[in-house]
């Protein structure tokens, strides 16, 4: 998640602000923290231009990230395994029993 700081009073603003909801400033350009490169905002859309500050990262941290997230996708879609069906299946079947019976001796 990309953060967003005001020039002016340096608290943190969402990036679709126009204006400071702590001082007011107006943003008509962003400023890269780490080369001071001004530019508007579909500029920074991938991070810095100049320097690359917030872009896409490469190499192994992305390998990392891609194959953390397919383990996750992999967990999610597990059955559910046969053992809880039976034991729901029991539960229920033995709740109705039991019930009917509580039925049949009030009746």
């Amino acid at each position: 998640m990309r953060r967003f700081f005001c020039e002016n009073c340096g608290e943190e603003v969402s990036e679709k602000e126009d204006v400071c909801h702590h001082c007011g400033a107006f943003f008509v350009a962003i400023k890269c923290p780490r080369c001071r490169y001004r530019g508007k905002k579909h500029e920074f859309f991938r991070g810095c231009p100049k320097c690359g500050y917030l872009a896409e990262r490469t190499g192994f941290e992305t390998a990392f990230r891609r194959v953390r997230n397919e383990g996750r996708a992999a967990r999610a879609r597990r059955p559910m395994p046969a053992w809880v069906f039976w034991a729901a299946l029991a539960t229920l079947l033995l709740s109705f029993v039991l019930l009917s019976r509580v039925y049949v001796r009030l009746g």
